[in-house]
């Protein structure tokens, strides 16, 4: 009997037109949001496409909905997330 490696699901991985799609973001304020406040740091494909994981998106959400709440991107941008989770809560 061969014992078989475990192995981990690969994470879901994201194009940027589809991370704007889950978060109504536009893939305009994605890029902006990355390069002026470094909000998130997606992967690169060799060819340079922004590739975004599940935590990235969740991420973004999260920074939307502040954002939407009456925060600046620049203020939260750079929050963990349990600073964002907190702060989501007191816009409840």
């Amino acid at each position: 009997m061969s014992k078989q490696a475990k192995t981990t699901p690969p994470q879901a991985s994201y194009t940027i037109g589809q991370v704007a799609k889950l978060t109504g973001l536009s893939t305009h304020n994605i890029r902006k949001w990355e390069e002026r406040y470094a909000a998130i740091t997606p992967d690169r494909t060799p060819g340079g496409d922004r590739r975004y994981d599940s935590d990235q998106v969740a991420r973004l959400t999260l920074l939307k909905e502040l954002v939407d709440s009456g925060d600046s991107i620049r203020s939260v941008a750079k929050l963990s997330e349990a600073e964002l989770k907190g702060l989501s809560l007191i816009h409840i």
